[in-house]
Order: C-alpha cells, then sequence, then structure tokens
C-alpha cells in the first residue's frame, strides 16, 4: 500500500518541479529580455 501511495503522489510532485522549473526559466527570460531592452533603449539615446 505504501509504494502505491507513493506512485500516486509521484505525478503531482513531478508536476509541481515542472511548474516550478517553468517559473524559473521564465523569471530568467524575462530579466534577459528586460536588460536587453534597457540596454537598447541606452545606447540608442545616447546615440
Amino acid at each position: 500500500p505504501q509504494s502505491q501511495s507513493r506512485g500516486l503522489s509521484w505525478p503531482r510532485f513531478r508536476a509541481r518541479e515542472a511548474s516550478r522549473i517553468q517559473v524559473v526559466f521564465g523569471y530568467e527570460h524575462n530579466k534577459l529580455i528586460v536588460n536587453g531592452i534597457q540596454a537598447f533603449s541606452s545606447c540608442h539615446s545616447s546615440l
């Protein structure tokens, strides 16, 4: 019974991990985009 319950919670755990990884990657991606836009606008304004 114990292995069965652990097997039931396993997909939920995987889904939680996947969503957490997605959030982290999305945050890093947005940070890169924002930094790129800021660098581009500062370069553009200095010209």
